[in-house]
């Protein structure tokens, strides 16, 4: 069956490629001092973040971080870095990056209490914030 076939060929590679990812977590090494000053950079955006939304009761603070300086010159493998980074910042590395999303739906901000309400708060900051909001609803009327 050429599926069968084709389906063994795609299963075997991915399997190659698993069996790399692994032996990379093992085998680079990366800067101990690097992987604490990138936790303590992404804490302090998140600290500003967060201070603006107002609405986040975790404490970033209260996690440990080693001093950087008391970590010169000592490596880790990318998998330990990878581990600790995902255990102080909960967050894992993709091929975009990383990145959190932070959207806040609309019901759930703070201007207004009613669906109409938070509608009109966004005419009064600004136009170009409504005509991106329309131009995404009719984006999603389009797509389904």
């Amino acid at each position: 069956c050429e599926w069968e076939r084709q389906w063994e060929e795609l299963f075997l590679a991915a399997a190659r490629l698993r069996d790399a990812i692994d032996s990379l977590q093992n085998q680079a090494s990366v800067s101990a001092q690097d992987v604490s000053a990138f936790i303590e950079h992404r804490r302090n955006e998140r600290n500003k973040k967060q201070k603006r939304k107002r609405s986040s009761t975790r404490d970033e603070n209260s996690m440990d971080v080693d001093d950087p300086d008391s970590l010169n010159g000592s490596m880790m493998s990318w998998g330990d870095a990878v581990q600790r980074i995902a255990s102080a910042l909960g967050i894992y590395p993709t091929p975009e990056g990383g990145r959190e999303i932070h959207h806040t739906p609309l019901m759930e901000r703070g201007r207004g209490t009613t669906y109409e309400e938070k509608i009109r708060s966004m005419d009064t900051k600004s136009g170009k914030r409504r005509e991106k909001f329309e131009e995404n609803i009719h984006k999603k009327k389009k797509d389904t």
